[in-house]
């Protein structure tokens, strides 16, 4: 009978962590795969704190100058100011923008991580490493993010390349 509350208990507080690891280690075997698709028209999706001048600016001036304006290779980005369609619900235009791109770039901050729109893009992006076994998720830090987000840490752990923190003083 111990062995069972024992169960019950480590089931209950580990099972998302176990189930998480699962599909991404079988993502993870599957290997890498080029986007063959004809959907995938951008490389990435962009995903942060829009209503944040201070991200904004960043967002916009460092991450988009170094990845779309490089001579030796371009990105084609997805941002939500300049890529979404005028009049379309908000929960249209970020299903697509994730849909049509290769990878999804968390830009993080405390503020954001809190936000529901955190919380519904990352569960949409999410959902493509569970539908499509294609981890396409990419997370930056810009500030210390509270670490008491599960999928952080776990995320941390298992797959270190796809976690970067930038740094205050470049």
């Amino acid at each position: 009978i111990l062995g069972l509350v024992v169960f019950t208990v480590m089931s209950h507080l580990y099972f998302w962590d176990v189930w998480y690891s699962y599909h991404y280690c079988a993502a993870k075997l599957k290997g890498y795969q080029r986007l063959s698709s004809p959907a995938a028209c951008y490389d990435a999706f962009i995903a942060y704190d829009s209503e944040d001048p201070a991200v904004n600016e960043w967002v916009l001036q460092e991450l988009v100058e170094r990845l779309e304006n490089q001579k030796a290779r371009q990105f084609n980005l997805c941002l939500e100011g300049r890529d979404w369609l005028p009049g379309q619900p908000v929960f249209d235009n970020l299903s697509q923008s994730i849909q049509l791109s290769k990878k999804t770039i968390f830009v993080l901050t405390n503020r954001y991580i809190k936000s529901g729109r955190f919380k519904t893009t990352f569960y949409m992006a999410h959902q493509r490493l569970l539908d499509e076994k294609m981890d396409v998720i990419i997370l930056i830090f810009l500030e210390k993010v509270l670490q008491q987000s599960r999928y952080v840490r776990l995320r941390k752990r298992l797959c270190r390349s796809s976690v970067l923190e930038w740094p205050t003083n470049p």
